[in-house]
């Protein structure tokens, strides 16, 4: 039997977790604008300067890019202003019209190769609609975290990952930014959060949400030197940006946990 201690413990541990949650759903919609807004912004910025072309830019495609972004601005609103059910609500439409527009138009039989990709696009929305809709008084989140904070990191990642699309670069060396820079950017956030249990129980719940975004560039030139061109590079590549990564985050957690610790001495001098 749980003593008094062990009791004590496990609901500690579980108001962690609801916090957890909390910032988690609060969090989700700007993971994804910071996916969207970049994939849309060559589009949008090439229809603004050039107009439609036909066979090359309609204005059906670049509405359509332009959806996703203005939906999830909407969701951020609803969720941080604790309209749970409208937010979440939207989130699930959103996740299913995306599923079936990339579904429905495929009439040829699905791969395993095109199914992980799929399975990849589609888990960061139903991640964050499955958040938003079990996930009470979504306002703490903000407060917990701090609105001026996630706000000026949300810029810093957006501003980053835009910048990268919209970057003259081209081969090898566009690849490595649209890579190495948001993924290391990630890792940073993560390792700075994972100091606290809070933060490392938001970068579990947020996992499904923020890996596909950063992971899908790695993954798709694995899988494509793989089975397209029976290449171990592009799988080599991945693993080289995933350790790279994991380094990031653990000398973060480091150097986040040293601060911490000198600034505890020096508050109890």
């Amino acid at each position: 039997m749980l003593g008094h201690d062990g009791f004590a413990h496990q609901s500690h541990s579980l108001m962690w977790w609801r916090d957890a949650a909390r910032v988690a759903a609060v969090l989700v919609p700007l993971v994804l604008l910071i996916q969207q807004v970049p994939a849309a912004a060559p589009q949008m910025g090439m229809y603004i300067l050039r107009g439609p072309e036909e066979g090359v830019l309609s204005t059906g495609a670049v509405v359509e890019q332009a959806l996703g972004p203005l939906v999830y601005v909407v969701v951020a609103v609803l969720a941080w202003h604790d309209h749970r059910w409208i937010a979440a609500s939207l989130a699930w439409a959103w996740t299913i019209w995306l599923g079936a527009d990339v579904i429905i138009p495929s009439s040829h039989t699905w791969r395993l190769s095109e199914l992980l990709p799929l399975g990849l696009l589609l888990l960061p929305y139903v991640t964050g609609a499955v958040l938003l809709t079990g996930t009470a008084h979504l306002r703490r989140g903000v407060q917990l975290v701090g609105q001026r904070r996630m706000l000026v990191w949300f810029a810093v990642l957006l501003g980053a990952t835009t910048t990268i699309r919209l970057w003259p670069a081209t081969g090898v060396a566009l690849l490595l930014l649209w890579e190495f820079v948001p993924l290391g950017l990630t890792a940073i956030v993560c390792g700075m959060a994972a100091r606290s249990p809070l933060g490392r129980r938001s970068i579990v719940l947020l996992a499904p949400v923020f890996l596909p975004v950063v992971l899908m560039p790695v993954l798709f030139v694995a899988m494509w030197s793989w089975w397209a061109e029976s290449s171990t590079t592009g799988l080599t590549q991945a693993i080289v940006v995933v350790c790279a990564a994991l380094a990031v985050f653990g000398i973060t957690v480091y150097l986040a946990g040293g601060r911490r610790s000198c600034r505890t001495s020096s508050e109890m001098t």
